[in-house]
């Protein structure tokens, strides 16, 4: 098993965790010496997050990181229309790839990383301009 740490700031208070990667969507959390298990759901590797400062504020729906990792494949182009549910990408992390799928339909207006590219938690990917419902 392979651990990564995190270190977690809450104002002037330190959290030092250390994460592992059980199997898909499963994780080992270590605070101190107690252990916890996380089940992530399919639908929480992707946010909504505020851009860094140096991309525009988009005018549509981010799709963010939810873990680091490398950008393993981006499976759409700007312009290109998208299904909910459609694997966008793929991050790899500890070994690991990691789908990136679409929380909605709409059309990629702008993408923000490419094949390669290393992105931390809440690094935005993909920008969608929803389709009106």
């Amino acid at each position: 098993m392979q651990w990564q740490k995190i270190v977690v700031r809450d104002g002037d208070k330190e959290i030092e965790l250390q994460v592992s990667i059980e199997k898909e969507n499963v994780y080992r959390i270590r605070i101190d010496d107690r252990e916890y298990i996380v089940e992530v759901a399919r639908k929480s590797y992707t946010i909504s997050s505020t851009p860094p400062k140096t991309i525009q504020k988009p005018a549509g729906f981010l799709i963010s990181a939810e873990i680091p990792g490398k950008v393993v494949d981006i499976f759409v182009k700007e312009g290109d229309y998208v299904k909910e549910g459609d694997v966008i990408a793929v991050l790899e992390s500890m070994k690991m790839e990691i789908e990136v799928v679409s929380p909605r339909k709409g059309v990629v207006r702008r993408i923000f990383t490419s094949k390669g590219s290393f992105v931390n938690v809440g690094d935005p990917l993909i920008e969608l301009q929803e389709e009106n419902q």
